[in-house]
C-alpha cells in the first residue's frame, strides 16, 4: 500500500512541476510579447522622427525621387484595386501633397503662359 502512495506522490510531483513549467512558459511568452511590442513602438517612433527630420534636411533630388516613387506605388496600388486606406497611408501623404502642389503650379504656369 505504501508503495502505491510513493508512486502517486511521484506522479503528483511530476504533474505539478509540469503545470508550474507551463505557467512559467506562458508568463515568459507574455513578457516576450510585451517586450517585442515595446521594441516595435520604439523603432516606429524613431523611424517617424527620422522621416520628419529627413524631409527638411534631404536634398531636392531625393525628395523628387520619393515623390515619383510614391506616385508610382499609388498608381500600381490603384491598378491592383487595393483598399484606399492602404493606398493613401500616412507615410505617402506628404509626398502625395507635394506632387499635387507641384502639379498645380505647373498647370497654373502653363495656363498663364498660354494666355499671353
Amino acid at each position: 500500500m505504501q508503495n502505491y502512495s510513493l508512486e502517486y506522490d511521484k506522479v503528483y510531483d511530476i504533474a505539478t512541476k509540469s503545470l508550474e513549467n507551463d505557467d512559467a512558459y506562458k508568463q515568459l511568452i507574455m513578457k516576450e510579447g510585451r517586450i517585442i511590442g515595446m521594441i516595435n513602438r520604439v523603432v516606429n517612433q524613431k523611424n517617424e522622427e527620422k522621416m520628419k527630420k529627413d524631409i527638411l534636411n534631404t536634398p531636392i533630388n531625393v525628395v523628387v525621387y520619393r515623390v515619383f516613387k510614391t506616385m508610382n506605388d499609388v498608381i500600381n496600388d490603384l491598378k491592383n484595386k487595393r483598399n484606399l486606406k492602404q493606398i493613401f497611408r500616412e507615410e505617402r501623404r506628404l509626398y502625395l501633397g507635394l506632387f499635387i502642389s507641384f502639379f498645380s503650379f505647373l498647370m497654373i504656369f502653363f495656363i498663364k503662359s498660354d494666355g499671353n
